[in-house]
This record gives structure tokens, sequence and C-alpha cells, in this order.
């Protein structure tokens, strides 16, 4: 047949209709093939059985190596399990795994107060052992922060009866604790036992360090100064003991000197006065001369006396010493000298008037 007298094809899905039908045949094959869906009472007892082999799968656990298991309902004790696989009803019964070993510890770190008002860091930790499951789980809700506040209470206890220095050098501290440790664990009724207490070396707080630390510096700093002080005084007090004992030594010689002099001088008057009592003028006029020369000796002034009067007067050499340097000693004998002389007028009167020789002066 030729090309031109061919029909044309025609898309099942929008072709004749007996390509309509032939897809229609096809969808009626395809849904008897598929499975059929369950009625809703099967459908819940599949759920029924889905949720009983989970719990009972729930149920199921296992206890390792040195753990036991504690058995709960309602949060009282029923019984304790060993190693190995074990089943309980779920949600109706717990348990809990407890470790039997006696590697357990627990710690803890705080500052405390010393008996001497001291503020100390300690850090403390205790190991331990589970030696009754049943009252560490039955007997206490919570017992691991029950066990670490007896901790706290005992190292508290132990630290408030001691010194700094007692804590710092007593090697019983850690039996001390562990006895009263163990002692409020039977009371609580743990059923633990204390196997040892491990505290590190006690520290001070290091705000409380520095402090410390600038105490002990000004203390160091207030002994040297009474140290230097202190041996200053002690070399000021050597010192004025020294010169104290030096002015007693001159004293005392001075006062044998002068005691010597005196008993010299006495002898020389006693010596003279038999001749003072056979010429009492001329004995006394001579010891008026010798006394005049020495004191003249030194003087700065020049006594003259003339011969129709009876007045005297001095006149100082000034121009004579103008180039000789004078000592703080002979200005005083020289002062001493010139005041001697004052009023000269009245003491040449006075000496002629008791017989003394013309322009003699008496030195009473």
């Amino acid at each position: 047949m030729p090309e031109s007298n061919k029909k044309p094809e025609h898309n099942p899905w929008t072709g004749t209709i007996k390509h309509q039908k032939e897809l229609e045949s096809l969808l009626k094959k395809a849904r008897l093939k598929t499975i059929k869906l369950p009625s809703g009472r099967k459908l819940i007892m599949i759920l029924v059985a889905i949720i009983i082999a989970s719990w009972l799968g729930a149920g199921v656990y296992q206890v390792p190596n040195n753990r036991c298991a504690v058995v709960t309902r309602d949060n009282i004790y029923r019984y304790t399990v060993k190693t190995g696989v074990h089943w309980l009803p779920a949600i109706i019964y717990q348990h809990t795994l407890v470790n039997i070993t006696p590697d357990n510890s627990i710690g803890h770190s705080a500052e405390f107060l010393t008996k001497d008002r001291k503020l100390v860091d300690i850090s403390i930790s205790a190991q331990y052992q589970i030696i009754n499951p049943e009252a560490y789980i039955a007997n206490n809700k919570d017992p691991k922060e029950l066990l670490e506040q007896s901790l706290i209470a005992s190292t508290y206890k132990t630290v408030i009866s001691h010194t700094l220095k007692e804590l710092q050098n007593n090697s019983k501290l850690n039996a001390n604790i562990q006895n009263k440790l163990q002692k409020l664990i039977i009371k609580y009724g743990l059923g633990i036992k204390i196997i040892a207490i491990n505290l590190e070396p006690i520290k001070l707080p290091e705000a409380l360090k520095n402090s410390l630390e600038d105490i002990k510096q000004a203390k160091l700093e207030a002994d040297l100064e009474n140290t230097s002080a202190k041996n200053h005084a002690d070399e000021v007090i050597a010192k004025s003991k020294q010169q104290a004992k030096q002015i007693i030594e001159a004293a005392k010689d001075q006062a044998k000197n002068t005691i010597l002099q005196a008993k010299t001088r006495t002898a020389e008057f006693l010596t003279l006065l038999p001749q003072y009592e056979q010429a009492p003028t001329i004995t006394r006029t001579k010891m008026y001369f010798d006394t005049m020369e020495q004191l003249l000796k030194h003087a700065k002034k020049i006594l003259i006396t003339t011969k129709d009067t009876n007045n005297s007067f001095y006149l100082p050499p000034d121009t004579a010493n103008n180039n000789q340097p004078q000592t703080d000693k002979q200005e005083d004998d020289a002062n001493k000298h010139n005041a001697y002389f004052t009023n000269s007028e009245n003491m040449a009167k006075r000496a002629a008037r008791e017989g003394y020789p013309k322009g003699a002066l008496s030195n009473e």
C-alpha cells in the first residue's frame, strides 16, 4: 500500500478508543498484582505484638565484671544480681549498677579555717569500696552526694581543731579524717568502707599568701630597724659611758691636783707665817709684788703710777701686739686682769690709807 494511503498512528494516551481499552487493561492487571492491606483488627494485633516485643527487650540488661545490680521497685529494694545477663519487667522495676571494687574515689577542694584563725586551701580525696550495695542504694536517695558532704564535714572538724603549724607537721592527720568519716558513714548507713584518705599539702590561698609575705617582709624590716637602732643606742651608751668615765677620771685628777696645790700653798703660807708675824708690812708687800708679777705676765695693759698724785691709770699697748696672734686663754686672762684694775684710783687710796707703798694695790 502506498505511504500516502497509510493511517497515522496515534498516542495511546490521546489516541483512539482501541488504545484506551488497552490502557485500562494494563492498569487492571497492575492492581491485581499489588499486596492486599490487612484489615483493622489485624493491624491492632500487629501493633500490640511490636509493643510487647519492645517491652521484653527493654527488660534485658547485662551486669559487667566487678559490678552488681540492685533492683528496686518504687525506690524500694527488691533484690541484687551479680555478673551476667538478666531480665526484669521494664518500667515496673529499675536496676542500678554498683561498682563493688575498691577503686571508687571522691574528692573535694575548698578553703577551711584553722584553730588559730588562719585560712587554708585544702584538696582532699577519699578512696572507698561499697561493701553493702543494698544499703548504699536503698538507705539514701543520693549516696554519692551524702558521702561528699560527710567528707567535707570530717575535714572541717579536723582542721578547725588544729593550728596551721600543727596541720603542716601532723603525720596522723589523714588517719584522723578517715576515722571521723567512717563514723559518719556508719551513722548514715551508706554501706561503704573507706580504704584511704589522700590529703594534698596544705596551702594558703594566693591572696592570703601575698598578704602574709607582706607582713613577713614588714616584720623583717622592723627587726632590721630595731637591730640598727639598738646597735646605735649601744654605741651611744658605750661612748657616753666612756666620756663619763673620762670626765670622772679628769675630775678626780683635778681634785687631786687642787688638793695638792692647796696643801702646797698652805705649806708655803705656813712657812711665811713666822716672817709675817715678825714683819707683817714687809711680808705683805713682798707677797703683793710677787702676786702682781704673776698676774701682769699676761696682761695687755700697762699700769702707770705718778709721783705727784695718787691716781693710777693704764694704757693698752695695742700697737705693740697688733701682729701677735692671741689665743682664747690669753684673751680670757687679759680680760680678768683688766677687770682687776678697774677703779684703780680708789684702790690706790686704800693702799695709801693702809700703809702700803705709794701706787701699790691691795689684792685682798
